[in-house]
Order: C-alpha cells, then structure tokens, then sequence
C-alpha cells in the first residue's frame, strides 16, 4: 500500500512539472542560436547521464566534445556550462548584475539550512547584509591582528604530526577549526574541548559537500517534491535533523560569543572578532540572530573544509613531485634559517607562494564550482542563455586548459615562476598570490574568505617545510605504499581519500625551537 502511494505521489509530481515545462516552455529568439550540448529525451532531458557523484568530471567529457560553453538540460531547467576562464569572467563578474543570483539548492538551502546558508543564498537583502559583514571583517587589515595566532596554531600542528602523522585529516582540520573559532567568535578551545568541537565542525562540513552536490538529490531537480508530506519524503527527515544538529552549534557558539564579549572589560586590548565586530555595532548590520548566527555558521564552514583539504592535496603534491619539495625547502632555508616562519617573509617566499597555488590548481577543493543564476536572458557570441538558466563555473576543466596551464594533469609551480609560462606574473615579492584566482569563484560570489585561507595555507606549508620533509611510507617488507595519483571524496567540496605517508624531521635544532614556542603557547 505504501508503495502505491509513493508512486501516485510521484507520478502527480510529475504530472505537474510536466504542466510547468509546458507553460514555462520559451522558443530561441530570432538570430540567436541554442548553445551546443547533449541532446538529451524529451522531458527528462539529460538527467539519465548527470552522474550523482564527479558531475565535474562529466561536465570536463562534455566541454571536450561541446566546446568551452555549452548547454545541457534536465527536467526542463537549462544547466550552462563554462569551462574557460575568460568566459566566466566575461559573464559572471563583468555582467555580475545578471549572474550574482543562485539557483534554488532546495535540500542545501532550504531545507537543511533553511535559507540560512551564506553561500547557497539568492541574491536577496540577507546576502547582501551577510556579505557585507563578512568582507567587512575579514579584509586583509582586520585579519593582521590575527598572525600570532596562526603561526602558534601552524607551529601546534607540525609539532603534532612529528609526533603522530596518521592523525594528518585531524590535525590540518583542527588547525583550520581553531583558527575559525578564534577569528569569528574569540573562542579557545581546551585541549579536552576539541574533538567535542572538531567532530561537530566535521560534520557540519561533510553536510555541506553531501547535500550540495549537484545530482545528489532528487528534489534538486524538482522542487515540488519539497511538498510531499514527510512520510512520502524521507529526505526531509534527514534534512530536519541535519538543520537541528548544524544549527543549534552555530546559535551555541553566537550566543556564549555574545555572553562573552560582553563580560570582557580589556576588549580594546584585544584582536576583534567578528563576534564583537557584530555586538559592538548590531544595528548597521540589519541580521536577525538567526542570520548572524548562520553568516558566520557559513564563515565557520568554509574556513575549515577548504583549507584542510587543500593541505591534504598539498601533502599529496608532495609525495609524487618530491623535487619541488626540495626547492621549497631550499628557499626557506635561504630565507627564514633557523627562527620560525611568519608572515613577514611572504616578499621572499615566491616559491611558497608558487606551491601553494599550484596545488589548488592542480586539485581545486571546489572543482565544479557554485552555481549561479541568470536573472535574465542574456548573450554570448550570438548564442542564448535563457533567465533562470543555471550557470556552472567549472574549476575542473578550468584547470586543465592546455592553452593557459601547458601540461595541466603535471603539478608545476613553475608556472607562476618562470615567465615562459603564460601564467607569470611580476614582481615575484607580489606575485603569485590567490587575488581574484578562479578557485574562489567569479564577480560578486567570490568566496569572502579568501584572504585567511591565503594566510592561513601560507604559514602551514612554510612551518611544515621548515622542519619536515613527507616521505613515502614503505610497509614491514620496505616496499613503498603505492598513493593514487586521483583518489578523491565525492562532495562539492573535496579533498584525497586517506594516504599513506611519513613526515621526517630535517633538524633537531628547529624541533627544539618548534617545542618550546608549542610550550608557551
């Protein structure tokens, strides 16, 4: 009997998006022509080919036979794909006020986050507030006050690693968390409060990368599912339960924020948190508790998934081109010598910089981009792009055009050093840097966190490489434990699969500089 009745349930459902299709149906206009694309079956389109899982990786087969943008349509929505850089450009930053929108994320947004996601939101007022708040306090000044911090917590992490690399996922996320933590709430946490909070964090991220991935659920596709009653759509008890667990977290951690910053009487003498940046002036903002909460619950889930996974790839990069950490090394030795890294060297650390770059290149944590949304029709080269088209930036094969990144599957900082490269930019004390690099997205989307998630892998793979070298394991026979060249999670975010690997102190010396600086902090 049930499974009649989820049947007729969806077979209304169908019924009527079939109706909508119909009413919604729009002709090409005169002189314009359909982008390129698979054909697809009437209705249905291209769905019995959009894979639930790497869709990027489908997206890069299809801009292969396609070309650099092109068209694909499932249940009656237009996805445009773009896999060129200057495209994207063109579009989604230069004609911002035409794609700065989202497309309805309906499990992610509406459902898990109930509208309150940052990143998943419409451009509506709430974006815009939340956005303003978060570029705001997280500019490149407001974030200098926190460089103590980062370098302790870089110098924690290596510390810890030396002392037990099979904990790497753990130890790069809790660097990436506690410094979040700081930096939105002024929060420390005790040693026997982070996994409590690491765990939560976790969680909440994995959330993110699940349940934002196109394909990954039905009512993605079609939203008038979202009206099913809940025992026809289990989905929206998952979602309910994912909304409770994130954000009770997110009001927690406002809250005692709030409480704390209040009680405080040397904030001046204080690095200012987002937390007192909202307190201090809570009516310029126009956020609700609920927004706040969830703006800087957003913050807090981006500053710690990224950075951790592209530390992951970092290491990864690392197994398999062992010369490139040679030169890295070379360069801080010259450099620093035996004091700790900090900040101060970004000028003469090109090759840090060029590492650190390439490796978001080479296996970009968000490979098939967010989504954007056309608010009106609109042209490109006499080709058409409908309103309410969604319009996909494909990091993925972005990366992998031969024309601007010559051998693009090879991870080679050399890229951004040499200038034989199409890539290279001066002064090397400037350049390469991740300003308006399209790993963060494009126009008015641009990631707001961009500028700690540049600090912060900076100053973990200058500390790392600094003291320690990743070595090949080798098992109980000394055979090296062979690492996939591409082995990666599935999610819109996304970092390697578990590795195998060593890291080796290079000097004593610096180890003991390294423990007593971990001992004080």
């Amino acid at each position: 009997m049930l499974s009649v009745c989820v049947l007729a349930a969806l077979a209304i459902a169908a019924s009527m998006w079939r109706l909508r299709l119909f009413i919604t149906a729009r002709k090409t206009p005169g002189g314009l022509k359909d982008l390129p694309g698979p054909k697809g079956y009437p209705i249905i389109g291209s769905i019995l080919e959009f894979p639930k899982t790497f869709s990027y990786h489908k997206f890069k087969d299809w801009s292969d036979k396609y070309g650099p943008i092109f068209q694909v349509k499932i249940l009656g929505t237009t996805h445009v794909v773009i896999s060129d850089v200057e495209i994207a450009n063109d579009l989604l930053a230069l004609r911002g006020s035409c794609y700065s929108d989202r497309p309805r994320i309906v499990m992610l947004h509406e459902l898990v986050s109930r509208y309150g996601n940052l990143g998943s939101s419409p451009q509506n007022e709430y974006w815009k507030n939340g956005r303003k708040f978060s570029s705001t306090t997280l500019s490149s000044n407001a974030l200098e006050q926190w460089s103590a911090v980062q370098v302790n917590q870089a110098a924690r992490l290596v510390y810890d690693l030396v002392s037990d690399v099979s904990k790497y996922e753990y130890l790069f996320e809790r660097y990436s968390a506690t410094v979040a933590l700081r930096v939105l709430y002024n929060k420390s946490l005790s040693r026997w409060e982070e996994k409590e909070h690491l765990d939560k964090i976790a969680a909440i991220v994995r959330t993110l990368e699940r349940t934002g991935a196109p394909g990954a659920y039905l009512v993605d596709f079609m939203p008038l599912l979202k009206y099913l009653p809940s025992w026809l759509a289990p989905f929206k008890a998952e979602a309910n339960r994912l909304h409770e667990f994130e954000y009770s977290y997110f009001r927690n951690l406002l809250v005692e924020g709030q409480q704390h910053f209040r009680s405080e009487n040397d904030n001046a003498k204080r690095p200012q948190a987002l937390i007192q940046a909202y307190v201090s002036n809570k009516g310029s903002w126009n956020l609700s508790d609920f927004e706040i909460a969830y703006v800087m619950g957003t913050l807090l889930e981006g500053g710690s998934g990224t950075t951790s996974s592209a530390m992951q790839s970092y290491c990864l990069a690392m197994w398999h081109y062992p010369d490139w950490q040679k030169k890295v090394q070379d360069e801080i030795d010259r450099v620093v010598g035996d004091r700790l890294p900090s900040f101060d060297d970004w000028p003469d650390l090109p090759t840090v910089r060029a590492v650190m770059k390439e490796t978001i290149r080479w296996r970009p944590v968000v490979p098939g981009g967010i989504p954007h949304r056309a608010t009106k029709d609109d042209t490109y080269n006499g080709f058409f792009i409908p309103e309410g088209a969604t319009v996909h930036a494909n990091q993925y094969a972005m990366f992998k055009n031969e024309a601007t990144y010559p051998d693009a599957e090879a991870f080679n900082p050399e890229r951004w050093l040499n200038p034989n490269y199409p890539t290279y930019q001066e002064p090397l004390t400037q350049y390469p840097n991740l300003k308006r690099f399209p790993a963060f997205g494009f126009g008015r989307r641009i990631c707001p966190g961009l500028v700690l998630a540049e600090r912060s892998l900076f100053i973990e793979i200058s500390m790392l490489m600094w003291l320690c070298s990743v070595r090949k394991k080798v098992d109980e026979e000394g055979q090296v434990i062979p690492v996939p060249w591409y082995d990666y999670k599935p999610g819109n975010n996304t970092g390697p699969n578990r590795f195998d690997f060593e890291v080796e102190v290079r000097d004593e010396q610096r180890l003991q500089i390294l423990t007593n600086v971990v001992g004080i902090s």
